[in-house]
């Protein structure tokens, strides 16, 4: 296989002109300086919100917080269980969850079954 001249000039004058085209300046200094502002920068911000934090006492935050938790009604409040299958509130977790009980789970369901069935089948006659 044989090179021609008249086909690797152009070639390269092609490859040469479109490196110098596409030559992207990349100064590291340039870099580096962004980098240090940027962490002072962020340096600061972070001082200026300690400071602030500092100036606040834990009775003011305490005080704060009681504030805004009696302005939402959850002072004394009891805790509230809901039913899995109806969403229904009771006041405890055994009440939840004796609510929807299955026969498997409730043995005296089967009792109480055969006892409706009988009563609706005396009302009939």
């Amino acid at each position: 296989m044989r090179f021609n001249i008249l086909v690797l000039v152009p070639t390269v004058v092609a490859l040469a002109s479109y490196v110098q085209g596409h030559y992207d300046q990349f100064d590291a200094r340039d870099l580096v300086d962004e980098l240090s502002t940027r962490e002072i920068q962020s340096l600061l911000r972070r001082s200026e919100i300690m400071e602030e934090l500092a100036e606040i006492s834990t009775r003011d935050l305490i005080d704060e917080l009681s504030s805004r938790l009696e302005a939402r009604g959850g002072g004394a409040s009891k805790p509230v269980f809901h039913c899995f299958h109806c969403n229904k509130e009771f006041p405890t977790a055994a009440g939840a969850a004796n609510c929807h009980k299955t026969i498997v789970e409730d043995k005296n369901a089967l009792e109480k079954l055969r006892k409706e069935r009988e009563a609706k089948a005396k009302a009939r006659r």
